[in-house]
């Protein structure tokens, strides 16, 4: 009976691919390894014909002479096949080869989280607020992620357990396969079996650029991205270029669909080929370990670079570059482009004093709890309270333009104080009239916010207007 020598699984006399693990071989039969052997040649010394070797990278569709190879290949590799059970049946052997720490994934997450909160700065102090608080939101996802993800990396250590099974290369050694092909085997890596044989590779499809990146094709990924993002960028001038963009990303994933598995098996022999030669003094399994090294895959890059796509790509949707253009078509877009510039300028300004307020709040041990600009009237109104204490009160502060300094006119702080007084009737006429000022001022806030509700519904109706109440989220803060 005809047997896979890698995993000993039956095969049938005409079989070239393993069902059972996928690797490529010559069939030796159990008679042929009973035996005797001769002494195993040299990996280097092993006689080649890249005709013969390569025809799986075109597909398969061409016959090798089986019978030569099949002398060489049980030469090479059947000597060493007891050795190699005898290794890989020793518990600690086991361990080590199948105990791996997967701390590559909590850090990508804590990098993706850190990516989105300083995009998140960005965006708040840039563009709009909606933007920053999606992101910001993200960001908290991708921080709280972390923790399951430890758990699981934990547990896969412990256990000894691997996500995906990749051929070492003592099995790749032992698979009988052709060198040339054995060389391929160790630089693919995952899922050899089917991109040396399929001619449509639906990842490469349906995937694109993650799916170069992951197989380590820096170059064309780094490429297809730029092409989008320029159009992208351009579509602020030209909007119909953004549908441009959108079918060049669908032309390229075809194309990638229909390419992708014959380029990289060529492209796997050529470079396994250039290392060869570069590398001659390497014994085999050194030199299929360097194969994997340098091939293989890269899922945490692949996720790193598809996360920052995605944040350009936002960037690029809330931007409006054309507020940029010196001369303005119409007079509604010089009103909106004058609009979106002083928007901008008072959200900044509002932003500056507020931080500066709460900075000087909470040395004196105070909490903010909420600020909020009239930048028409230049006045800043606000609620605070002491620490470790529920009681809040109104602060109105009036914007100096010409010192840019702030001036304290009112505060509810003391209010409870003047109402007890009026109480007992032990109150002042000056001390009325403060009582008076400190009511209206309680009366202000809720108007206040009305307005800011109001401001933020126009600003969407009507791109022209120009936005005087804002509010700032406290938690944005320096």
């Amino acid at each position: 009976m005809k047997r896979c020598p890698n995993c000993g699984e039956p095969l049938q006399s005409h079989d070239r691919v393993c069902t059972n693990c996928g690797a490529f071989l010559d069939v030796v039969s159990d008679e042929d390894n009973s035996s005797e052997q001769e002494q195993p040649m040299k990996f280097w010394d092993a006689p080649e014909n890249d005709e013969e070797q390569d025809s799986l990278s075109t597909g398969g569709r061409k016959k090798n002479k089986q019978k030569n190879n099949n002398n060489y290949n049980n030469q090479f590799f059947n000597d060493e096949y007891a050795e190699y059970n005898a290794l890989m049946s020793s518990p600690n052997s086991k361990d080590e080869k199948r105990r791996k720490l997967y701390w590559q994934a909590p850090i990508l997450s804590l990098l993706i989280a850190g990516i989105f909160y300083l995009t998140s700065e960005l965006a708040v102090n840039l563009i709009t607020e909606e933007l920053s608080i999606f992101l910001y939101n993200t960001a908290i996802v991708c921080l709280v992620a972390t923790i399951p993800i430890v758990i699981i990396v934990l547990v896969l250590y412990f256990i000894g357990k691997t996500p995906k099974k990749i051929m070492t290369p003592r099995e790749i050694m032992n698979s009988n396969s052709i060198p040339a092909e054995q060389r391929r085997m160790a630089y693919v890596g995952a899922n050899y079996v089917v991109i040396s044989r399929e001619g449509f590779s639906k990842p490469a499809c349906l995937l694109n650029f993650p799916y170069l990146i992951y197989r380590k094709q820096y170059l064309l990924a780094i490429f297809l991205i730029l092409v989008v993002l320029v159009l992208f960028l351009a579509a602020n001038f030209m909007p119909f270029l953004r549908i441009v963009a959108i079918v060049v990303m669908i032309i390229c994933a075809v194309i990638s669909g229909l390419k992708f598995n014959s380029f990289y098996i060529k492209k796997a022999t050529k470079k396994t080929q250039k290392l060869k030669d570069d590398n001659s003094n390497l014994d085999l399994e050194e030199f299929l370990t360097m194969c994997q090294k340098k091939g293989g895959t890269n899922i945490y890059a692949a996720i790193l670079v598809t996360v920052l796509f995605v944040i350009a790509i936002l960037l690029l949707s809330f931007v409006d570059i054309s507020v940029k253009n010196d001369v303005p078509r119409t007079k509604e877009e010089e009103a909106e482009v004058n609009a979106m510039v002083q928007n901008g300028e008072n959200k900044r300004l509002c932003k500056e004093y507020a931080e500066a307020v709460n900075k000087s709040y909470y040395e004196a041990q105070y909490d903010v709890t909420y600020i909020g600009c009239n930048m028409g009237d230049n006045y800043i109104i606000m609620t605070a309270k002491e620490f470790n204490t529920e009681k809040e009160f109104i602060v109105k502060y009036q914007i100096k333009e010409k010192n840019n300094s702030l001036v304290r006119i009112g505060t509810t702080e003391d209010i409870s104080e003047l109402e007890q007084k009026e109480l007992d009737q032990t109150i002042t006429d000056k001390e009325k009239n403060d009582l008076e000022t400190k009511r209206e001022l309680e009366e202000e806030l809720p108007t206040f916010k009305n307005y800011v509700a109001s401001d933020k519904a126009r600003v969407k109706s009507d791109n022209t207007y120009v936005r005087d109440y804002i509010e700032i989220n406290i938690d944005n803060l320096n």
